[in-house]
This record gives structure tokens, C-alpha cells and sequence, in this order.
């Protein structure tokens, strides 16, 4: 009985230390959603060249990136 309820412990630890990283790649997805929030807010709300439109989309195109590796990472890596 007690080896049953050290090997729930232990599992119950394993799966704390999963949602922790989960949580960690989750914030990590928050913070570039938002810095993408603003740079289509920038871009909106100025009038811009056609080089810097293409930068900020550029920038846009990373988050992006980034967020699907992130998200990968948490579905088949964790």
C-alpha cells in the first residue's frame, strides 16, 4: 500500500512539472501575441512606407513562427 501511494506521488510530481513547462510555453505564447497586438496596432494607425509596412510584417511573420514552434513543442516534445 505504501510503494502505491509513493508512485502516486511521484506521478502527481511528474504531471506538476508538465503543466509548469506548459504554463512557461504558454506565457511565452501570450508575450508574442501581444507584441504582434502592437505592431498591427502601429501599423494601423499610422500612415507608413511601403519598406516599413514590410518590416513590421516581417516581425509579425517571426511571432508567428515562433508561436508555432512553441506550439509544437508543447503538443509532441512535452
Amino acid at each position: 500500500m505504501f510503494e502505491n501511494f509513493v508512485d502516486e506521488i511521484e506521478i502527481l510530481k511528474q504531471q506538476l512539472e508538465l503543466i509548469k513547462k506548459q504554463d512557461r510555453v504558454l506565457e511565452e505564447i501570450e508575450i508574442r501575441l501581444h507584441q504582434m497586438k502592437k505592431i498591427a496596432q502601429q501599423a494601423a494607425n499610422n500612415e507608413m512606407p511601403t519598406e516599413e509596412r514590410e518590416q513590421l510584417n516581417e516581425q509579425i511573420q517571426e511571432h508567428q513562427t515562433v508561436i508555432k514552434t512553441l506550439e509544437d513543442y508543447m503538443h509532441n516534445g512535452l
